[in-house]
């Protein structure tokens, strides 16, 4: 597959989200800076107030490395000392992994979401299950693409060299 090199960067869109194209093109989907905090001794982490995971036996309780569940929602999570990630939830086959990065107090995870390539100026997005293809353009630092169902605009954040990320 080959990608732009013009897309290679992290973009982000207007509500927030990323957006990490890496010259494999790898796409990755993610938040940056997330509110997080532990308690009960490190063995509740609660993440922007909303998801709220028990830690589970074997792991420190003095960081968020770890394994995790979330039981209202059924959800299991391990984070790595390596950076990386794996969610599983009950009722879906699938298994979700990324990357992160966390400091004391915040949160950063980019969830691997398929492939990427362009053509001229056509990009497809070949994620898990289904493909998405649609034109995209970059100006300065704005990246459009526009598909059948929407358009949306992103914002340059980093080059894939500078993120640090991945």
């Amino acid at each position: 597959m080959s990608i732009d090199p013009k897309l290679l960067f992290e973009w982000q869109a207007p509500d927030r989200t990323r957006m990490l194209i890496q010259p494999d093109s790898s796409n990755y989907q993610g938040t940056v800076d997330v509110p997080y905090n532990l308690s009960n001794s490190g063995n509740i982490l609660n993440i922007n107030n909303k998801a709220h995971y028990t830690r589970l036996p074997g792991s420190s309780t003095t960081s968020i490395v770890g394994h995790w569940r979330d039981d209202p929602n059924g959800e299991d999570i391990t984070y790595r000392t390596d950076g990386r990630y794996i969610a599983v939830s009950d009722d879906d086959p699938l298994v979700y992994f990324g990357i992160y990065t966390a400091t004391p107090s915040s949160l950063s995870s980019y969830e691997y979401r398929g492939t990427c390539a362009t053509v001229g100026d056509q990009i497809t997005f070949y994620n898990i299950g289904r493909s998405l293809t649609g034109q995209y353009s970059v100006a300065s630092d704005i990246l459009v693409i526009q598909t059948a169902e929407s358009t949306i605009s992103y914002s340059k954040v980093a080059n894939f060299s500078s993120s640090g990320r991945a």
